[in-house]
């Protein structure tokens, strides 16, 4: 017998397997830093990817940094005091401004443990609202077609600073650099556009992909709004920086992407007839949470089963309210309804009804979906067509029901931020 724990963001559960059932354990690689937090971020800064450099910053230059949201684990605390220290001699016209894309505005609380006190109080903080048209000016259409409607404080800087992470991502193929401006600081219209794109490619397509046509989209979006520097983190699972990435948008996130590869992308021997993967640190709600059900495809065979550990802290979809309307109505539907709805224009909210059709490809290709949740009701689960289990042996008893008592079982214990690849 061989016992496992995962941590689901607010409890630790414990897996019982047989010897004969057990495949594999994804656990991420351990590239533990050999310096201090303090001197990793020093050393990024000190040696900057490409030609951008905070020494371009103009004196008493607008200064824009751009900041992710509650979902995102990046510790933007940890690194602001490094760089604000650099950028304060040149300018004290500094802004923070949020780029939660469709999520909520964040909260007092949240706004705080991103910044600090200090950097709250002192500078001024826009916490942007993606559905407030006012606050957006339409610079031209990408070369894709894209309308590029961009928040006005981020146009209006002189020079633009971005602070984010890097990991595996269902549209873009990996998260960090330019997407911090789209969907990030984009209006409406430029991410309902982006978004209904990318649900027209097949998932595994997509993840891990650099090459996607969104990332390459995203990336145009940068140059064409000027991104001028990036400050990207590649975490572990407690939020410490195993690698920090600055410099040019573009060229630091790649080495970002290189390096998450090897750390978060772990082998696996082949795929398991069953795998359990826990949401962690995706595990806002479920909006966010499809990020790791999306991932978990890449480590379960076609027409195995998932057991998908869930427990969100802010329920089905409070963290983007927006979007429920859509989760609601479509959860229960199929593509083809869809794609016809947003054709006849019936579609409201276009951001909203990816997230059903992204769903839609995971169902139809596993043959079962249970889900272990303290925080997802019976009617929520039924919505997402998953079988709630009230513990792990409950769950374990019906996913070998369906596949077999022999079926072979894979854990990925980080499921919001670990693309699994079978071994070569």
């Amino acid at each position: 017998m061989k016992t496992f724990e995962v941590f689901t963001g607010m409890r630790n559960v414990e897996i019982n397997l047989n010897d004969e059932n057990f495949l594999f354990f994804a656990e991420h690689a351990d590239h533990t830093p050999t310096v201090s937090q303090d001197e990793l971020i020093e050393q990024a800064l000190d040696h900057p990817f490409g030609d951008s450099s905070l020494d371009q910053i103009e004196e008493n230059a607008k200064v824009v940094i751009l900041i992710d949201d509650a979902t995102r684990p990046t510790p933007t605390k940890s690194i602001l005091p490094h760089l604000i220290k650099r950028i304060e001699p040149r300018t004290q016209d500094i802004t923070f401004v949020t780029a939660p894309g469709t999520h909520r505005p964040l909260t007092d609380g949240e706004l705080e443990m991103k910044l600090g006190r200090e950097y709250k109080e002192k500078y001024k903080v826009v916490n942007v609202n993606y559905r407030i048209a006012e606050d957006y000016e339409y610079i031209g259409d990408s070369d894709m077609g894209t309308p590029l409607h961009i928040h006005k404080e981020v146009l209006a800087a002189d020079y633009k600073i971005a602070v984010g992470n890097i990991a595996p991502h269902n549209v873009v193929g990996w998260g960090g650099g330019a997407k911090i401006l789209m969907p990030g600081v984009s209006g409406e219209l430029t991410t309902s556009t982006t978004h209904l794109i990318g649900s027209h490619f097949p998932l595994q397509n997509i993840f891990g992909n650099i090459e996607c046509d969104m990332r390459k989209e995203v990336d145009a979006i940068g140059g064409r709004i000027g991104l001028d520097f990036i400050l990207n983190t590649v975490l572990d699972a407690e939020s410490h920086i195993l690698g920090l990435f600055c410099g040019h948008y573009i060229e630091a996130h790649r080495a970002g992407v290189d390096f998450a590869k090897k750390t978060l992308c772990p082998a696996i021997p082949e795929l398991a007839d069953i795998v359990i993967v826990s949401a962690y640190p995706c595990n806002m709600d479920y909006w966010q949470g499809f990020k790791p059900f999306g991932f978990s495809m890449c480590g379960v065979k076609e027409g195995g089963t998932i057991i998908y550990i869930l427990d969100p802290r802010e329920g089905f979809c409070n963290n983007s309210p927006v979007h429920k309307e859509m989760l609601v109505k479509y959860l229960k539907s199929d593509a083809e309804t869809v794609y016809k709805d947003v054709e006849d224009g019936k579609v409201s909210d276009k951001v909203g009804v990816t997230n059903p059709l992204c769903h839609f490809q995971v169902l139809n290709y596993v043959k079962n979906v249970i889900c272990l949740t303290n925080g997802l009701t019976e009617e929520e689960c039924d919505l997402l067509s998953f079988k709630k289990a009230e513990t792990m042996e409950d769950a374990l008893k019906l996913a070998f029901e369906v596949q077999g008592s022999d079926a072979k079982v894979g854990i990925i214990p980080l499921g919001g931020e670990t693309l699994v690849r079978v071994e070569k």
